[in-house]
């Protein structure tokens, strides 16, 4: 990852390059999602409407907050069971920051969004940034 110079290479922004941005619209059954985390094979999607983040669903959300709860997810709208509003990062974070992010936060999904618009340039998960460091 690093140079002989000291400079990290490899950043969020170049690996959320290289994965389908899965996504869904917050008013989306739970049903729909997982369907669509299953097409992409993705543990994570990335929830939004009009090109803006409104939050993220996973796998773990579905688990905890829809069966758990004995919701219906045919039923049920992912704005419902999201973690709303979820940090981002920026595609220049470099892998070994990703990694003190994940160490201190224990997120295991790092939305990677273009800092002056906020646009959402990917989701990247922490086996990605792993694979990424250790090659």
């Amino acid at each position: 990852i690093t140079s002989a110079d000291g400079n990290n290479k490899t950043t969020l922004g170049s690996l959320a390059e290289t994965k389908a941005r899965a996504s869904v619209t917050p008013d989306q059954t739970v049903s729909e999602a997982a369907a669509a985390m299953t097409r992409a094979n993705a543990g994570c999607l990335v929830v939004g409407a009009d090109g803006r983040l409104k939050g993220i669903l996973t796998f773990k959300d579905v688990a905890n907050r829809v069966v758990a709860n004995g919701l219906d997810p045919t039923t049920t709208p992912v704005q419902d069971v999201m973690t709303p509003s979820p940090d981002t990062f920026p595609p220049s974070l470099d892998l070994v920051e990703a990694l003190h992010v994940i160490r201190e936060s224990r997120f295991q999904h790092l939305p990677v969004a273009a800092p002056a618009t906020g646009e959402v340039l990917g989701l990247v998960d922490v086996m990605d940034v792993v694979e990424a460091t250790i090659g």
